[in-house]
């Protein structure tokens, strides 16, 4: 049986656009798949500066939320940051219920994302 990914990464510059590509985050053992490859983006890639587009996804548990925070942590070791996009209504629900829509930068799409980037000014050391 293959590898079966669950993310698509490309980039667009300097940033990594990430389309999380299951529409249900809800079993665990996908979600630590999935977190383990986007950890891999940054530490294999040093995709530091991340979009994680949402568009597939209609379905979130806590599980995801944690590795979301997880990954916000590995970035913000990094000096990087993630930058969310086309999340759906019933989801930014459950983000702005747990106040995370005050953690993470959230966008209408991924162009939209990636330009906030290019409006940031970064600094490497």
């Amino acid at each position: 049986m293959g590898k079966t990914s669950h993310v698509v990464a490309h980039t667009e510059g300097d940033v990594g656009v990430v389309t999380l590509t299951d529409v249900r985050l809800t079993d665990l053992n996908m979600i630590e798949k999935t977190g383990k490859e986007l950890t891999e983006l940054v530490e294999k890639r040093y995709m530091v500066k991340m979009v994680l587009d949402f568009t597939k996804v209609k379905y979130l548990s806590s599980a995801a939320l944690r590795q979301l925070i997880a990954l916000k942590k590995r970035l913000d070791k990094e000096k990087g940051e993630v930058k969310l996009c086309s999340i759906a209504p019933e989801i930014m629900t459950v983000f702005k219920t747990t106040q995370l829509d005050r953690v993470f930068q959230i966008h209408p799409d991924a162009g939209a994302a990636v330009n906030a980037f290019k409006k940031k000014k970064w600094k490497l050391f």
